[in-house]
């Protein structure tokens, strides 16, 4: 960014011209956006692979009871599950 700014020195009409550099800014803002669009996905994304996900880990568990029910290693099964 550059800004201009005009002053008098010595009865002479002067400028001061200031660079100023505003690539941090820039990146913080990018930054910014993409932590926003990184947490829209990851919301959607979580919601999408939870639901089907419990009922694979619903469904695993009542067929480990169910295979597992009637043997001398069911209390070991619970306790691991």
């Amino acid at each position: 960014m550059i800004t201009r700014n005009k002053l008098n020195f010595n009865k002479k009409e002067c400028s001061i011209v200031n660079f100023t550099d505003i690539t941090a800014v820039r990146q913080v803002h990018s930054l910014k956006n993409q932590n926003e669009l990184l947490s829209l996905l990851n919301a959607n994304l979580s919601h999408e692979l939870n639901t089907p996900l419990n009922c694979i880990n619903q469904m695993a568990q009542r067929l480990i009871v169910l295979l597992v029910k009637e043997s001398p290693g069911w209390k070991l099964a619970k306790m691991v599950s």
